[in-house]
């Protein structure tokens, strides 16, 4: 069913390309290696091609499972795959960002997105559209700072605690899972040197747990599937 209604609909990929100009968390302990095992005719006469790679996790376009922040919570070979399907609805938070790195999108954000377009439906996919996109793969204007092994000092937009927890506390009606698109903030509420960062919040992520990742821009900011 799942396979008739993407021939359906299309497929656009957001992913950015695992190569040598991919982005990862400054204190991740490494970069993207590609070693090329063997590429060419084989003694037998036949063609053969075969690569070796390496990478820290938390790079480029993934997903940070509620086992990142929650121990004993589920790892992401445990999320149940249904749940990494369902239809989207992009909260276009451009406009702030470009005006503030550092913006947050707030459950006021979330609230007039859904007054413009209409309740967010159960099992919907959250994608926050950020323009950060544009910045991508320029690693000093994406996290704001480029010192390798350093990641206090970074600026980039990402959810505030309260549009969290509006997503995620939600009746089951509401809200099962988040994805944000545009930027990486999986660290919510890590502590940071600036006064404006807000303290760490436990989220309930037992059930619906909150997905994050990087993905390229998105072109419309409307409801989509």
């Amino acid at each position: 069913m799942i396979a008739l209604l993407i021939v359906a609909a299309g497929v656009l990929d957001l992913t950015y390309p695992f190569d040598a100009k991919t982005l990862y968390w400054p204190t991740g302990g490494g970069h993207f290696e590609l070693r090329q095992l063997h590429s060419g005719k084989t003694a037998a006469g036949y063609f053969y091609a075969a690569n070796a790679f390496c990478a820290p996790e938390h790079g480029g376009t993934h997903i940070d499972a509620p086992l990142h922040f929650a121990e004993g919570k589920l790892a992401v070979d445990q999320i149940p795959p249904q749940r990494l399907f369902g239809p989207a609805v992009v909260v276009d938070a451009t406009a702030q960002a470009a005006r503030d790195r550092d913006y947050r999108v707030t459950a006021a954000d979330i609230s007039a997105e859904e007054k413009a377009r209409g309740p967010i439906p159960r099992g919907a996919i959250v994608i926050l559209r950020t323009g950060w996109a544009k910045r991508w793969p320029d690693r000093k204007a994406y996290f704001g700072d480029d010192r390798p092994g350093d990641a206090s000092n970074l600026h980039f937009p990402g959810l505030a605690e309260d549009g969290a927890r509006l997503l995620v506390e939600r009746p089951a009606a509401r809200r099962d899972r988040l994805r944000a698109a545009d930027e990486d903030r999986r660290r919510l509420g890590r502590a940071r040197a600036r006064a404006r960062a807000p303290s760490l919040a436990p989220m309930p992520v037992s059930r619906r747990g909150l997905l994050f990742l990087a993905a390229r821009a998105i072109a419309q900011p409307s409801n989509s599937t």
